[in-house]
């Protein structure tokens, strides 16, 4: 899906040859590793090669793509949605740039109907958009007012129900800072100064982190995960946190911390956080977001677990090289937390089975987090993670050798 998305990135720039290239390298990826995602990568390829005025290239790819589907229905496996509306999607972009308007907009309104049956409501805005300027382009402009009335109404929609669930997930942390601030002032009214920071912050932290855990498993299984994986991020961040010499308490904290990293997508629309292919330059701002929600959730409690959390959550997606997300941040800048996260979160995620991707092995997880040592993680924890993973699995030692 990176590969994929970095494709799509360089079509957008209008920088089509190397989107060629790059996305013949995707769709090598994901017939090995994800077949799923062979035909809409297909599809984005085919916009790219139009962007090169290579329309027989164009053609190609979508011939290849509908002999994929029809290989995976051949052999028993139900197409999704979301797939065939990404290719439809492509094929009717492609005919309105080559100004082939009559079979653009038959094929938008195929896409339109099943967009509307599924509820994928973040691809049927575009279908109104596409819709709007074929029509325009025809001479049809009662039809193209009505599509672009029906694309304004159905964005205002989107943006109230996203709006509705931002405010659902920030009154939970209002109400656990409430309940905690109230304790605060019964203890202080009672007299009950307690000394020490386990005694003092024990029970608020544990209190604080069953209803925060409750909301960041809700966000795995929305993703169509479950809550394994949270745990095992945490565990092998601990374990990175040891092995790098970190004090025993700040590991232990960060065991705990590191279960949260994702907690902010519980405000990621459905539509973009299950949606199987890759991602528009829109639906990837709105996944990026989740580090800052997330942040802004957890710092809502003041104590060092939930500071520890915060800052994890929200630097998780920087890298190394100062390429990642949120901020932009790069080097010694990120975080500890979140650069150790980071190795952890992407380990676990390849060797994890998902909905949208076969389980990796071990060797092949770790080869990966080993060769973005230096782009996308810090060297020196690389090879601090290398040393728990064949402690964990010492095979791995000959395999990685």
């Amino acid at each position: 899906m990176v590969m994929g998305n970095l494709a799509r990135i360089r079509g957008r720039r209008g920088e089509h040859l190397q989107a060629v290239g790059l996305g013949r390298e995707a769709v090598g990826l994901a017939r090995e590793h994800a077949p799923h995602l062979v035909a809409s990568l297909l599809a984005d390829l085919a916009e790219a090669h139009v962007g090169l005025a290579d329309h027989a290239g164009a053609a190609t790819c979508f011939e290849e793509a509908r002999a994929d589907w029809a290989e995976r229905v051949s052999s028993g496996e139900e197409l999704s949605p979301a797939d065939q509306l990404g290719v439809m999607v492509s094929e009717g972009r492609v005919a309105l740039r080559t100004g082939q308007l009559d079979e653009a907009i038959s094929t938008l309104i195929g896409a339109l109907d099943l967009a509307d049956r599924t509820d994928h409501r973040e691809l049927e805005l575009e279908i109104h958009d596409l819709l709007a300027i074929a029509y325009k382009q025809e001479g049809r402009f009662s039809e193209a007012l009505e599509q672009r009335e029906r694309h304004i109404a159905l964005h205002r929609e989107i943006f109230n129900d996203a709006a509705d669930l931002r405010l659902r997930t920030l009154q939970i942390a209002h109400n656990n800072e409430t309940a905690r601030q109230l304790a605060e002032i019964t203890r202080l009214q009672t007299g009950g100064l307690i000394a020490g920071y386990a005694a003092e912050h024990a029970d608020v932290d544990a209190y604080h982190l069953e209803a925060f855990e409750r909301l960041a498993a809700l966000a795995e299984f929305r993703g169509g995960n479950t809550t394994k994986h949270t745990g095992a991020v945490g565990d092998l961040a601990a374990e990175i946190g040891h092995a790098i010499g970190q004090q025993p308490e700040w590991c232990e904290r960060l065991r705990l911390a590191a279960r949260l990293h994702d907690i902010g997508k519980v405000a990621v629309a459905d539509s973009v956080l299950l949606k199987p292919g890759p991602l528009t330059m829109a639906e990837f701002d709105e996944v990026k977001q989740h580090t800052v929600l997330g942040r802004r959730l957890l710092s809502g409690v003041s104590t060092e677990l939930f500071s520890l959390a915060a800052e994890a959550a929200w630097s998780h997606h920087e890298w190394w090289d100062g390429s990642g997300y949120p901020n932009g941040l790069n080097g010694l800048a990120i975080p500890l937390s979140g650069r150790i996260v980071a190795i952890a979160d992407v380990y676990d995620s390849l060797a994890t089975r998902r909905v949208y991707k076969r389980e990796w092995s071990v060797a092949e997880a770790v080869r990966f987090v080993v060769s973005g040592a230096g782009s996308q993680f810090q060297p020196d924890l690389v090879e601090a993670f290398v040393k728990v993973m064949i402690a964990r699995h010492p095979e791995l030692d000959d395999e990685l050798s």
